[in-house]
């Protein structure tokens, strides 16, 4: 184990102990625990980038994002769902499509389109890379029996210069008496 990867653990224990924190009605500020919180992961997810452990780095943004969302900040939850994406693509493709729909949810939401556009052309281009590592077939069969919820999703981004065609199944061809 590394000195980025100790010092990472280090942060994320102290960022539990933040959230486990008790204040006083009268006495402390409920958000200043988040806060704390959302330091400590976020030093944390970046020890981790340095150390190269992008999976552990990707669940460290996510923490970030549920303590920013318990502040209400959604823009800045966004931001680290997205963060944690670019992490998790480089190891497990399908929680990076999770933290990218969280992000285009809250972007829609804060009403910027352009960003949830820009990040669902990011899930588009996803999808290929998953087709070609898991079960293509299972994958594929999927898609042919919803393909509407398929462009539902899909709707409002550039997918179509991203996305291969889905092949073409050739029927039988039979020959007609003359």
């Amino acid at each position: 184990m590394t000195a980025q990867e100790v010092q990472a653990w280090e942060m994320m224990d102290a960022g539990e102990r933040s959230l486990r924190k008790k204040t006083l009605p009268l006495f402390g500020n409920p958000s200043e625990k988040y806060e704390e919180a959302i330091d400590h992961f976020s030093k944390a997810a970046n020890f981790f980038k340095m150390a190269k452990k992008y999976d552990e780095a990707g669940k460290a943004f996510i923490k970030v994002a549920e303590a920013q969302l318990k502040l209400d900040s959604k823009h800045e939850a966004a931001t680290s769902y997205t963060s944690a994406a670019t992490c998790l693509k480089k190891g497990n493709t399908d929680d990076a499509i999770v933290c990218l729909k969280k992000a285009v949810e809250l972007y829609t939401g804060e009403g910027r389109f352009a960003v949830a556009a820009k990040n669902q052309k990011e899930i588009a281009e996803i999808y290929p890379k998953l087709c070609s590592l898991n079960a293509p077939q299972n994958i594929y069969m999927n898609m042919k029996r919803r393909p509407h919820q398929i462009i539902k999703h899909m709707a409002g981004s550039s997918w179509r210069s991203t996305v291969p065609p889905m092949p073409q199944t050739s029927k039988p061809q039979t020959s007609r008496p003359a």
